[in-house]
């Protein structure tokens, strides 16, 4: 950089030069900088006293990055908002969905009926289909109380004969 400043780079030099330049766009920003405040006539008037073309210069650069991250705090602001508001539908979706899922399920105490047998003891049970459960002792039989479909489906522990 120094020596492109001082226009004794070669031409090997340049093209290394603007390569690390457009790799790296922060480099290629304070390259610009320094380019502005070294001698280009956009930004440096003869006349003006040495101290007061340090302050303008200052000045100046502090205004091009203020410019250069105010742009980008805008585009994090957005970004950030952006991704409060995916957030908050997710949070929502989510919500909604287990309110209407935990509406809709019918609560197990009333869905299922549930027989215990004592030890020393056998006992019949019919089921709504009909089916007759003959339990032995110490068996346990969780069944619902209403059958849906062709499948019938029981919880059983212990001993059973079903007819």
């Amino acid at each position: 950089m120094a020596k492109r400043l001082g226009k004794t780079a070669s031409l090997g030099e340049l093209d290394e030069l603007d390569r690390l330049l457009s790799v790296n766009p922060s480099y290629s920003y304070l390259a610009e900088v320094v380019m502005s405040l070294k001698g280009n006539s956009e930004h440096v008037e003869k006349s003006m006293p040495e101290a007061e073309l340090a302050s303008n210069g200052w000045a100046h650069l502090a205004e091009r990055m203020n410019n250069a991250t105010g742009g980008r705090r805008k585009a994090g602001v957005i970004r950030l908002m952006r991704w409060k508001w995916a957030a908050a539908a997710v949070v929502f979706v989510t919500t909604g969905w287990g309110v209407y899922r935990w509406s809709s399920e019918p609560a197990q105490s009333t869905m299922y009926g549930s027989t215990q047998v004592e030890y020393g003891k056998k006992t019949m049970l019919v089921l709504e289909d009909g089916t007759q459960v003959w339990l032995n002792a110490g068996s346990r039989l969780l069944y619902p109380k209403t059958f849906s479909g062709k499948t019938r489906e029981v919880q059983l522990e212990g001993e059973a004969f079903l007819t």
